[in-house]
């Protein structure tokens, strides 16, 4: 055993050790316990939230099914037997109804031959009888005709009973829908209905409702989950489904219950996107886990070779292993930085798919029709873009072509056609083409603009940004509503990046997804325009489109002169000669040219991005400022005749080797502190 370290010191840093590695593997083991439980339970309660209320949806569904056909089926049995005459239907009707008054059918009617089959004609019966006699209709509005009984007369000359017409029992597809969308399905969910055939009851896609079955879109699709799905759901059966949209590349459950009144399926989908996980909660939990484990794996290697005996080799070996889990750590929590990018959470609806639009779009209408009985002109509107350029620290240049189509019949009113960029400062667009087919007009532009973003630099190089870019109708006075023309785009799925050409390249930055997005707008002014409070909240189609900085190539070619000059002053420190003062002058010279070198290439960083905050990458000229002193000032006290015991203890050792896991100690701090908090 070497003089210099005592008994005494020795069992004391042995302690230490083994103190903190048993409190940093407990800590570690209660943290990751912590992360897979809060992830697991938030999931389940969500999955089991979703199951609830689908099970609580198809019960209501059931009930005011059941009761409605209840009174359809006493008035049919009356007719048919002679107790209840023509003229006392309706007040037979209104009489069972005050009974049941809670019901959300829209109407009960008797109808006679020979138009009892006739579904337009039989609704105008003199025996119809409607629940809100007042309720605004629009033209779009949907019935369902859920049931349907005949009535029957006996017929001596054929000795057999004959059906001389039938009652029937109307429900409104919005009445429908409102019930659906009542659950808490977060931003993207939605629902539909099945019949017992499998045929669409109320789907958010207005064209699938009573035309098109589940397995015909499973074919389509070619998704054997949707098959299975309708298979399960009309043998009556009830549960829950993964489901993976090869068409998006959404992941969802799918949940499936009867509504057994009518042998029909009320089917829910859930997106997991949607999972109302918090995000700065776990990427916390992940830095502490990753501190506890660096804690853990340092001090455990220490005590495997015996750092508590304070040797020079344990104790050069100890700082090597040190190092390198530091440098490790700081990779781990660049990696962090990129997981949890700070895009900004806002009130945009991501609508990648017909069912996303439709379900988003006809929510609004049914809005808008019952608080407003206004009429929205929906317009197909695409975009595709060239070229993304970032001119400078604020600004992005694109060019593209945009495009709508126009309905003739429906879009006559609506003469100044095409789409404005609200947020351009500069903008240019030319015709690129004009043709009809059939009843549509279809529009193209190609346009250059230039877009003003305030964009967030203080993670450079490892910064994302978001172009959300918002589209507005360029007629503003009549009421419109942009949606996505995404029968015009190969794919949707995000990742796949629809809406970008192949060979659009942004040099130094990487594509992550693109896809239309919704935002409510409120505004505080009427414009002057008559019936603009319909309006005050109107949805605003946005092209979302994320990058990536590619920092690995930014942080290579930045921080290695950075690098260099760092091991050229840890030479400089190991090469430092006790009482020679000769010394301090020697390091002098190197240490003041890496300041000015370095301090020239702080400043080229801070105008190439012309802005006023401090950004990650600055540290790494800032901590090479702080070493050169530690450097300098280390080397004038090694230099003093009279030395001080940090010094002399083994020829300055512990300086030297504090000097890189000091180094990457203050930038993992830094990196935490900048990146993640």
């Amino acid at each position: 055993m070497k003089p210099d370290v005592t008994d005494r010191a020795i069992a004391i840093t042995k302690r230490i050790v083994l103190g903190i590695l048993i409190v940093s593997s407990f800590v570690s083991l209660l943290l990751v316990f912590n992360y897979i439980s809060y992830t697991n339970s938030t999931t389940e309660q969500q999955k089991y939230d979703v199951l609830s209320q689908t099970q609580k949806a198809a019960k209501e569904f059931n009930k005011n099914f059941s009761e409605s056909m209840s009174i359809v089926d006493k008035i049919a049995n009356d007719l048919s037997s002679g107790v209840m005459q023509k003229e006392d239907i309706i007040a037979k009707i209104k009489s069972y109804v005050n009974d049941t008054s809670k019901l959300k059918f829209f109407g009960i009617g008797v109808a006679y031959l020979p138009h009892n089959d006739i579904s337009d004609i039989r609704r105008n019966s003199p025996f119809y009888f409607k629940r809100e006699k007042n309720r605004y209709i629009s033209n779009n509005e949907k019935f369902v005709e859920i049931y349907y009984v005949p009535i029957l007369r006996y017929d001596s000359i054929t000795d057999a009973n004959i059906k001389i017409g039938s009652v029937f029992l109307d429900f409104l597809l919005s009445d429908i829908l409102d019930i659906m969308d009542a659950l808490d399905l977060k931003k993207s969910g939605y629902g539909f209905i099945l019949s017992e055939k499998g045929t669409f009851v109320a789907h958010p896609v207005n064209e699938y409702n009573e035309i098109k079955t589940i397995f015909e879109v499973a074919k389509e699709r070619d998704n054997k989950n949707f098959a299975k799905l309708g298979k399960e759901a009309l043998k009556g059966k009830s549960g829950v489904l993964e489901h993976s949209d090869d068409l998006t590349g959404q992941l969802s459950w799918v949940f499936y219950e009867p509504i057994k009144s009518l042998n029909w399926a009320l089917i829910i989908v859930f997106i997991k996107d949607d999972i109302p996980i918090d995000r700065n909660y776990l990427k916390n939990l992940s830095i502490f886990i990753s501190l506890s484990l660096l804690t853990f794996f340092i001090f455990g290697f220490g005590l495997i070779i015996r750092i508590h005996k304070l040797t020079t080799i344990s104790m050069v070996v100890f700082t090597i292993w040190t190092s390198l889990l530091l440098l490790g750590e700081i990779a781990y929590v660049l990696d962090l930085s990129v997981k949890y990018g700070d895009f900004q959470e806002n009130e945009t609806v991501r609508v990648i798919d017909r069912t996303g639009v439709d379900n988003y779009l006809n929510k609004y209408n049914r809005r808008v029709e019952k608080l407003c009985k206004d009429t929205i002109n929906y317009i197909p509107t695409g975009i595709f873009f060239e070229t993304i350029e970032f001119p400078n620290a604020n600004n992005v240049f694109l060019s593209g072509t945009v495009w709508q189509r126009y309905t003739t019949g429906i879009h006559d009113n609506i003469v100044d056609r095409g789409i404005i960029f609200p947020e351009a400062i500069s903008d240019n667009f030319v015709d690129s083409y004009h043709y009809k087919d059939g009843n549509n007009e279809v529009f193209g532009w190609y346009f250059r603009i230039t877009l003003r973003k305030n964009f967030s630099y203080k993670k450079y190089p490892v910064d994302r940004k978001n172009l959300l870019i918002r589209i507005l109708p360029r007629d503003f006075k009549n009421y419109i509503v942009l949606q996505p023309d995404l029968d015009s785009y190969n794919f949707t799925n995000p990742n796949m990046l629809p809406g970008i050409s192949e060979k659009l390249e942004v040099g130094g930055w990487a594509m992550l997804s693109s896809n239309f997005a919704y935002e409510m707008n409120s505004y505080n002014s009427n414009f002057s325009l008559k019936g603009f409070n319909c309006r005050e909240k109107t949805p605003e189609l946005f092209f979302d489109i994320k990058m990536s900085r590619n920092f690995l190539g930014t942080i290579f070619s930045g921080s290695m002169p950075i690098v260099v000059m760092l091991a050229i002053l840890f030479i400089l420190q190991t090469i430092t000669m006790p009482g020679d003062m000769g010394t301090v002058a020697r390091i002098l010279g190197p240490t003041g040219s890496f300041f000015f070198a370095s301090l020239l290439a702080h400043v080229g960083l801070r105008e190439t991005l012309a802005i006023k905050d401090i950004v990650y990458f600055e540290f790494f000229y800032i901590l090479l400022y702080m070493m050169i002193l530690y450097v300098f000032f280390d080397s004038v006290l090694v230099a003093r005749q009279k030395g001080y015991w940090l010094t002399e203890f083994r020829n300055d050792i512990i300086p030297k080797l504090l000097y890189w896991p000091f180094f990457l100690s203050v930038l993992l701090i830094v990196s935490i502190l900048m990146l993640l908090v």
